[in-house]
């Protein structure tokens, strides 16, 4: 009846410090997450899912980041997240 799953992904933080200052707006820079998730049978045509995933908080310290023409400086963003989602299906 039960479908548990669970999960932890690493990758590497794609923005450099140079490059801080175009991300302010959007800091995707966490390296870990955390998943769970499961899904119940209700019968051999209904299923209800649940998931739930965090992302571990990481933080890049801009270098030069900030042109001088621009005032100078650095811009240190930093991001977590969390998400949850819930879905229902049925099969014909």
């Amino acid at each position: 009846k039960w479908d548990v799953r669970a999960g932890f992904n690493h990758g590497k933080n794609p923005i450099p410090e140079k490059e801080t200052l175009f991300n302010v707006l959007a800091p995707g820079v966490v390296e870990n997450h955390i998943t769970l998730g499961a899904t119940y049978h209700v019968d051999n045509h209904k299923e209800l899912t649940l998931g739930y995933m965090h992302a571990l908080e990481n933080e890049v310290k801009g270098v030069g980041s900030i042109p001088p023409g621009f005032g100078g400086g650095n811009a240190d963003i930093k991001m977590s997240q969390n998400s949850f989602g819930v879905a229902f299906g049925w099969k014909y």
